[in-house]
């Protein structure tokens, strides 16, 4: 399995290391013609939302991912991640994918400029390290996205089909459930594709 991370802002080398300690091969994405057929997912780091975008439109990245994410790509977006496949955003109108059909918050916890440190029920798979960084939140999941994790009254992680949007950065701790969650999803999506075909 080969998954994508898009490496131009945040610490998406740590990404890379979780992939690999899950068994996954990773490539490195910088130029939109790195987004080939080889990858069977993509990860979208956590960064600053309006640079990130501003980024990927500059490069030429932001509508080659729209029209993969849309034909089905699985993807995970952590922190501005998030933001970018979100939708809607409440307080932002910076360009994006939009395709996960969320509300989402940007920089909930701006107020407080440090690293907060959760430990929150991640969907049916248990207790995990959260760690949030100026993160956004989720404020509403509409038509068939649903919830996976609540943090102090907040909803840090939702999926939407083959779509996976976290606030948190789960590269930043040592649980790799997060990437084993994804890594399942792409199985899952493959075996879909399969039986319709």
């Amino acid at each position: 399995m080969n998954i994508g991370v898009i490496a131009l802002q945040g610490a998406y080398t740590e990404h890379m290391h979780m992939l690999e300690k899950c068994g996954c091969e990773v490539s490195e994405i910088k130029r939109p013609d790195e987004l080939t057929d080889i990858l069977d997912g993509i990860i979208l780091p956590g960064s600053d939302c309006r640079a990130l975008s501003a980024v990927l439109s500059e490069l030429g990245m932001l509508t080659k991912l729209k029209m993969i994410i849309k034909e089905g790509l699985p993807v995970m977006g952590t922190c501005a991640g998030l933001s970018l496949l979100a939708k809607n955003i409440a307080d932002c109108d910076t360009e994006r994918i939009g395709s996960m059909d969320i509300t989402a918050v940007c920089g909930s916890y701006r107020k407080n400029p440090g690293i907060v440190h959760k430990a929150c029920m991640f969907d049916k798979t248990g207790i995990i390290p959260m760690t949030f960084i100026r993160a956004p939140f989720i404020s509403q999941v509409h038509g068939s996205a649903r919830v996976l994790a609540v943090s102090d009254g907040r909803i840090v992680a939702a999926r939407d089909g083959s779509q996976l949007a976290v606030s948190f950065h789960p590269q930043l701790d040592d649980s790799t459930l997060i990437y084993s969650y994804f890594i399942d999803m792409i199985k899952s999506q493959v075996r879909k594709d399969n039986d319709s075909g």
